[in-house]
């Protein structure tokens, strides 16, 4: 009995580490595709904000959450707007930035 009882601390000692990978790649995964989300609702802002001839910076930072404003880029070409956002990391060494781009449509 005291056999199986330490087989089952060693087992538990080895998967716990596994599981915990598991999990930050997992929650990694989950903010890559809210920074996409994110990257596309900030650059359709910006959009709207260039038509009306406002700031596009403040209107990318405005449309993103607290997290993802620090290295936000901005930039404008003949009828586009784009937006580039560092994807938040929860891994260590974990570097990613998403593009996203959005037309200046005038009506």
């Amino acid at each position: 009995m005291d056999r199986s009882r330490g087989q089952a601390s060693i087992e538990t000692a080895l998967l716990l580490p596994a599981l915990l990978a598991v999990t930050l790649a997992c929650w990694q995964a989950l903010l890559v595709g809210w920074t996409a989300i994110s990257a596309e609702h900030a650059a359709r802002a910006a959009a709207r904000a260039r038509l009306v001839g406002a700031p596009v910076q403040p209107a990318a930072a405005g449309a993103l959450p607290g997290a993802m404003r620090g290295g936000l880029e901005v930039s404008t070409s003949d009828g586009t707007v784009s937006v580039r956002v560092a994807v938040p990391r929860v891994i260590l060494g974990f570097s990613l930035s998403l593009t996203a781009d959005a037309p200046v449509v005038e009506q």
